[in-house]
């Protein structure tokens, strides 16, 4: 058999729509050899491409995906902004479409570091693998910015916090807390979310496809929106007045999503488009009072 053959066996062993993919992922991460290597020997007899104990765990792999377990899940890692972040069945897989999210927290950190005279201080709701929290820590200066994060999972935490100590080489402060709201709250000049906006039949669904992920860190209540609501109207006490919120969603909350955070004290509310053309991020300032030191 070649490689070639085995792919396409695997492929109809596999049987989603990114099969093709999912093989060739599994097949690099099983062998240690480069994409383009093993592209280039697809008629090379499979056992002269790879060792035996390989092929044995890409067997082992490919079955593990054809019973519907996710890549990421089975490699141990997925790629985000740039680095390779782990994960595991305890947080949710990161989406190209959240690296959205982490360019505009930049944006809105730097702004805030221009009018501040102090630290800025961000923090990460439901951060799951820690892929944002991390990512703005690794993006922005240590001694200028300063990274937390939380989440309602204490497993997740752990997940994220293994991140940070491999990607950034220290720990990031973090809690577990049910969307961080604090009593008495603590205060944040930037906040970011990507918290669970899938409605109850649609997790269902999607559980029921084979995604594998924690349902809490998909299921947002029985219309999707419950937790965007809870956060819209609950983050600006724990927002410094002229800090920002920012929150990914789908395309089709951001109408509403933008209305409840005007109705919970937020100025200048807009949102951003992903790669897709997709509204997909909210963002939202908060005025008046006097700034806080967090």
């Amino acid at each position: 058999m070649t490689l070639r053959e085995f792919i396409v066996e695997a492929e109809g062993r596999i049987g989603s729509d990114s099969s093709w993919l999912d093989t060739i992922v599994l097949t690099e991460w099983a062998s240690g050899i480069r994409r383009e290597r093993l592209l280039a020997e697809l008629s090379r007899p499979l056992d002269a491409v790879l060792e035996s104990d390989a092929a044995v765990r890409l067997d082992e792999a490919i079955g593990k995906r054809a019973a519907g377990v996710p890549v990421a899940y089975i490699t141990g890692s997925r790629e985000f902004y740039g680095r390779l972040f782990a994960v595991n069945p305890a947080v949710l897989i990161p989406r190209p479409e959240t690296e959205l999210l982490v360019e505009r927290a930049l944006e809105a950190a730097e702004k805030r570091a221009a009018a501040l005279m102090r630290s800025v201080t961000i923090h990460d709701l439901c951060t799951g693998s820690g892929c944002v929290a991390v990512s703005l820590a690794a993006e922005l200066h240590r001694d200028a910015y300063s990274v937390s994060m939380s989440d309602i999972s204490s497993a997740a935490l752990e997940v994220a916090l293994d991140n940070a100590r491999s990607l950034l080489g220290y720990d990031l402060d973090a809690w577990v807390s049910d969307l961080g709201l604090l009593h008495p709250p603590r205060r944040f000049d930037v906040v970011t979310a990507n918290p669970p906006y899938l409605s109850s039949s649609e997790t269902r669904n999607v559980l029921s496809k084979g995604w594998g992920e924690p349902p809490n860190a998909l299921d947002g209540g029985a219309d999707g929106f419950e937790m965007l609501q809870r956060l819209a109207r609950g983050a600006p006490a724990t927002i410094n007045p002229g800090g920002t919120l920012l929150v990914e969603c789908a395309p089709n909350q951001v109408e509403r999503l933008m209305s409840v955070m005007y109705e919970g004290g937020f100025q200048d509310v807009y949102s951003y488009q992903d790669l897709s053309g997709a509204d997909r991020v909210v963002a939202g300032e908060v005025f008046g009072g006097t700034d806080h030191d967090s």
